[in-house]
């Protein structure tokens, strides 16, 4: 118990001599004279200020009786009295001394016109403390330039200045004037306006407070700021009153001014461990940044092996069209030999067509030993060449064991003279075609001349022409799509993938003499597709898979589209293959039609 009230104690003795001096202080007169050469007016400092705030609602500059009374016209918090008090720091200033001037309608009425400027000077005062405190902002001396109205001044800081800076902006003068804050040409303007005046600085004015009457009629305009005094301090100051004065003025201030102090340090400190945030963040995405980069280098560096199957499928999307335009046009050519259609051999029926057929077998396919050798007569003593004898009924030679037909139906050949691919391209189209006519339509349909064609006997038998002709198109389809697969791909030299793979055919051990033999000068779609899908067959395919994860999927991806190809390929066989079975099963049905037909007409006593 003794030590708390040994504490008790020396808290109430510590709290009672913080008030008593600082009440004393309030109430204290100056009595040292002040100094040679200072100043202990702030007269000239005061009008100065005063034409700074309200001057301008007094004509010819000068000053005026007006100025006490003026107001602005801020909503939030009006400014009155020449020297423009706003409402809470008037009310501090004279709470003490001067209750009866307390609140803005009583600061403007003329009774209260004295202690505007008593208040202006003891404001004054707390910022030379306050400017001393902070070394004048340690500015004194700088140039700075500002504008306010139109007018642009000029100066070096001056402490009259940077009071007139404190009055307009309070204790953030020095942060103005350091310019780490709000600065603003008006607050520089202000600084060189009330340059260089003299003003007490270390010692207090002469004069007495003046005296003010204990009752005061407010200026009752109703354009002013009129608040209602409140407060217990309105009608007498207290100690407590005084106590919490200084305070605010000083204690508070210094705590303020303390804790801007710690937060610019930790604010500094935390900077520093930003920065150092900062370069761990860097690093970091510098080395992620380098590893996808040598990862990119690594898994966007296709191989050799993935090359080669890119270049030997480039030609794949031409060489199908141009299979596809074949298949067409020997459907087309068929079809018109069957209809007798242009300027067919079927012309003038089986005559012209066999006539023909007769003329290109002696011309061109003939051999003399034919026939126990007794073809003589009939090839005139003359065979054809020898790699054209026979040609026109020999699947096997013209078309199973050849990778790619010399066929260009998109640029024919010409009929006489030409280089010599073209003369050969006219040779194979001619055998091709004379190859069709014997296993297609081997005995053409008479020619009807034109008078008979409108008799009711000729139509039922065209009818019957023409279902034929329809089921023969579809076994002609499947032969037609077998040559058009082989059909000879692009031949503009450097666009078509020819070199690469007949280079292919020789490093898995084909002789060189015998590539364009066996592929062809310009390979087929069938050829390509043959070579690609025996790349495994490469010596150093096994050898070039040991590569990277993304080449090997490359690669795997690569395989399996020549996969999905070769699948399609089956697919079309297998719809072909269903349409022929159809067609056979067509033929069957038809047979036990006619039966049934015969059958009917008997019952019914029709004629067949």
């Amino acid at each position: 118990m003794t030590k708390q009230h040994s504490f008790l104690s020396l808290l109430i003795i510590s709290i009672f001599i913080l008030i008593v001096p600082f009440g004393n202080f309030a109430k204290a007169q100056p009595t040292t004279p002040p100094p040679t050469g200072a100043s202990c007016s702030w007269d000239e400092f005061l009008e100065r200020l005063g034409r700074q705030e309200t001057g301008f609602v007094c004509s010819g500059g000068g000053p005026c009786d007006r100025q006490y009374t003026t107001c602005s016209d801020r909503p939030d918090e009006s400014s009155c009295g020449k020297w423009q008090f706003i409402p809470s720091t008037w009310d501090s200033m004279v709470g003490q001394q001067y209750p009866q001037c307390m609140g803005m309608s009583r600061a403007i009425a003329s009774e209260c016109w004295p202690v505007q400027k008593w208040a202006t000077e003891r404001f004054m005062e707390r910022a030379v403390n306050h400017f001393k405190g902070n070394d004048w902002c340690g500015k004194l001396g700088q140039t700075v330039t500002g504008t306010h109205q139109g007018t642009t001044l000029t100066c070096a800081i001056s402490k009259s200045g940077l009071l007139s800076a404190y009055h307009n902006a309070g204790t953030n003068a020095c942060p103005f004037a350091n310019g780490n804050s709000r600065w603003t040409s008006q607050i520089n303007w202000r600084i060189c306006d009330a340059g260089n005046i003299p003003f007490p600085e270390e010692c207090t004015p002469s004069g007495q407070p003046p005296t003010v009457g204990p009752n005061i009629t407010p200026n009752n305009n109703p354009n002013l700021y009129t608040p209602s005094p409140t407060g217990p301090g309105f009608d007498r100051p207290t100690h407590f009153e005084q106590l919490s004065e200084t305070l605010k003025n000083l204690w508070v201030a210094s705590f303020q001014a303390m804790t801007n102090q710690l937060t610019t340090t930790m604010m500094m400190q935390v900077q520093t461990i930003g920065m150092f945030f900062d370069a761990k963040h860097q690093m970091e995405t510098q080395r992620l940044l380098q590893e996808k980069y040598a990862q990119a280098h690594k898994d966007y560096r296709p191989t050799v092996q993935m090359c080669n199957i890119g270049t030997m499928a480039r030609d794949l999307g031409i060489s199908s069209r141009r299979a596809d335009l074949t298949h067409i046009t020997l459907s087309q050519q068929m079809l018109s030999r069957a209809l007798a259609s242009g300027d067919t051999k079927t012309v003038d029926g089986e005559v012209s067509d066999k006539a023909t057929r007769i003329k290109e077998y002696i011309d061109t396919y003939c051999d003399v030993d034919d026939n126990n050798r007794n073809n003589r007569l009939l090839c005139k003593n003359s065979s054809g060449p020898v790699d054209e004898q026979n040609i026109d009924i020999d699947f096997t030679r013209l078309i199973d064991m050849p990778l790619t037909l010399n066929v260009d139906f998109n640029n024919p050949a010409p009929t006489s003279g030409g280089t010599a691919d073209q003369q050969q391209q006219a040779k194979t189209e001619k055998h091709l075609f004379a190859f069709l006519d014997n296993i297609f339509m081997h005995q053409a349909f008479p020619y009807i001349p034109a008078g008979n064609s409108t008799l009711q006997s000729f139509v039922v038998p065209y009818q019957e022409a023409r279902a034929l002709m329809a089921m023969r198109s579809v076994a002609q389809n499947s032969f037609s799509h077998i040559i058009a697969m082989k059909t000879a791909g692009h031949k503009t030299a450097g666009q078509n993938n020819a070199p690469y793979l007949k280079a292919f055919l020789v490093e898995i051990g084909l002789d060189p003499t015998e590539v364009d033999e066996y592929l062809g000068t310009n390979p087929s779609i069938n050829a390509q597709r043959k070579l690609i899908s025996q790349l495994i067959l490469h010596p150093q395919f096994i050898e070039n898979l040991q590569t990277n994860k993304v080449n090997v999927r490359r690669i795997r991806t690569a395989l399996t589209a020549f996969k999905l190809m070769q699948e399609r390929d089956i697919s079309e066989t297998l719809e072909r293959r269903q349409m022929l079975i159809s067609m056979i099963l067509e033929l069957e049905l038809r047979e036990e039609q006619e039966e049934l037909q015969v059958n009917i007409n008997n019952i019914v006593g029709r004629g067949p």
